[in-house]
């Protein structure tokens, strides 16, 4: 179906189900598992026809025929309902989180007139999408996937191989006559805006504002009026050149659960509320970042603070890190 059909935007939905970097089916139940070498789902949403693609990478020694399977099989949970009622809402709620991020950019906000124009789709009911969206519910959902997953998917493998190089004898391309002394009467419409120069406008420094936590913990702060958002870093002294074992650390940690949670389960949590971690490392320091919806900051913050005290290691999750590498 075309972007403005309601199969498209049901596709879309069902694809955020399985993959949305955090507590989708195959987020939750392959890559957090480690059970392939990493899966994905995302749709292609034309004006004739639109695709919804899987994909994935197969262990060392693992076969292509069963990352498929397990691809498959996550479909196969949608079918039978196999998917906890919060998820939808929190879908909405990272959906919209994406569109608040997106629309930081005046290259996104101009692409988004782009995409409307190109999908013959008012600005407005392009920019309402989450309103409909949020009307489907999980019945609409099994019973869509139900009529249309079955048999009717293509499957490519990619193996590796010897690796051969053929040349290609370039075509003549003809000259394309250019009418550059003519204009269209949009062009002209639009030469003939009144345009404001621009002015620069830059930045002061002094409206981060400073506190201290207990321990004289510095913390440097900057109000948000753009929009809804927030982003918060903890930034230690710490880094790979004094300690060579802090990149696999951070690494390990986004596999971990908290006392009381289960990985996948604190992830869900993180997931439900619109907010997200993530732990990196560079020579000299560490950078750990929360960010997500600013109406969740607090419980966001909470939840964090949780994790970061309680971490529960787990020598399975280790071990399939390990090999992974």
């Amino acid at each position: 179906e075309g972007y403005k059909e309601k199969r498209s935007m049901m596709a879309e939905l069902v694809s955020m189900l399985l993959s949305n970097g955090e507590a989708g089916l195959v987020d939750i139940n392959l890559n957090q598992k480690q059970a392939i070498q990493g899966g994905y789902s995302y749709t292609y949403r034309l004006n004739d026809y639109s695709m919804h693609i899987l994909g994935g990478s197969p262990k060392q020694g693992q076969s292509l025929e069963d990352v498929q399977a397990k691809l498959l099989g996550q479909i196969d949970l949608i079918k039978q309902g196999e998917f906890d009622d919060w998820l939808l809402e929190a879908i909405i709620n990272d959906y919209k989180l994406s569109q608040l991020k997106e629309m930081e950019s005046n290259k996104a906000r101009g692409q988004a007139l782009l995409s409307s124009f190109v999908y013959k789709v008012g600005i407005g009911d392009y920019a309402s999408q989450i309103a409909e969206l949020q009307k489907i519910t999980k019945y609409d959902i099994i019973k869509f996937v139900t009529k249309y997953y079955k048999s009717n998917y293509v499957v490519v493998y990619k193996k590796q191989g010897e690796v051969k190089r053929e040349h290609v004898v370039k075509p003549h391309i003809s000259q394309l006559p250019i009418n550059r002394g003519q204009e269209s009467s949009f062009y002209q419409e639009i030469v003939a805006m009144p345009i404001v120069e621009i002015k620069p406008q830059f930045t002061d420094f002094l409206q981060i504002q400073r506190t201290d936590l207990k321990k004289s913990i510095p913390v440097k702060y900057l109000n948000n009026k753009e929009n809804d958002l927030f982003e918060l870093y903890y930034v230690f002294d710490i880094g790979s050149l004094y300690d060579k074992e802090l990149t696999l650390a951070v690494t390990y940690l986004k596999y971990l659960g908290a006392k009381g949670y289960s990985a996948e389960a604190l992830q869900e949590e993180f997931y439900k509320i619109g907010c997200s971690f993530n732990v990196s490392t560079s020579e000299k320091s560490v950078y750990v970042t929360l960010s997500g919806l600013d109406e969740n900051m607090e419980r966001g913050v909470k939840l964090f603070e949780f994790f970061l005290q309680n971490p529960v290691s787990d020598q399975v999750a280790y071990n399939d890190l390990v090999n992974k590498i």
